[in-house]
This record gives C-alpha cells, sequence and structure tokens, in this order.
C-alpha cells in the first residue's frame, strides 16, 4: 500500500495547490499538512476524508487502498460521493472474500498479484 503522504502530494500536484493552500482550506497549519506528507503523523479517518474533499480524491484511496483515485471529472458532489462509496464498498467485499473469489476477479480484471 503506497503511503498516505504520497497521495497527498501527488493530490495537492493534481489540484495545482500548495501544502499552504491545503492547509488554509482545513483550517490547519501547513506544518501539520507537512507532518502528514512526511509519515510523521497519519490523519485521522475524519481528518482523512476532510483532505480527501479538498484535493477531490477517493477516501480510500488517500488511505493507502487501491481504489480509483476518482478525481472530479465533472461530477455533482452527489455521484461523486456515490462512487466512491461504491468504491469503498468493493474494497470491503474483495478484503473480506476467500481466495478463490479474489483469484476470479484478479483473472476477470487482469490484474497481475
Amino acid at each position: 500500500m503506497e503511503n498516505t503522504g504520497k497521495r497527498i502530494e501527488e493530490g495537492l500536484r493534481l489540484r495545482n495547490m500548495k501544502r499552504s493552500d491545503l492547509a488554509n482550506r482545513l483550517g490547519i497549519s501547513r506544518g501539520s499538512v507537512t507532518n502528514y506528507i512526511n509519515g510523521r503523523y497519519k490523519p485521522s479517518g475524519e481528518m482523512n476524508d476532510r483532505i480527501a474533499s479538498v484535493l477531490g480524491v477517493s477516501a480510500a484511496w488517500l488511505a493507502g487502498f487501491s481504489v480509483p483515485m476518482i478525481r472530479d471529472l465533472g461530477l455533482d458532489s452527489k455521484t461523486l460521493q456515490s462512487a466512491q462509496s461504491e468504491a469503498e464498498l468493493i474494497q470491503v467485499a474483495y478484503i473480506s472474500a476467500d481466495e478463490k473469489i479474489k483469484k476470479a476477479i484478479r483473472v476477470l480484471l487482469e490484474i497481475d498479484l
């Protein structure tokens, strides 16, 4: 799993934002953002959700799960939230599936793991 800090940096690049921009939008210090990026601290679940919302990415992706990033592609927030929820549900279902089902899904999606 890729770490949250790298994904925050990727989200910042995609949004053409600086760390200070993210900090201002979240109402936290730039130092806190830097600590998340450097891995000194891991954002709480609520903060992860807030960061994901500001960056327009999936909270599950930001947390390091292998799910689509789901950038804002002009979708309204209700549609985007629905897509994020479905991706998160799929992730949870995959994690809890037995190995036979996981293998079938990987074959179907042509994923080499």
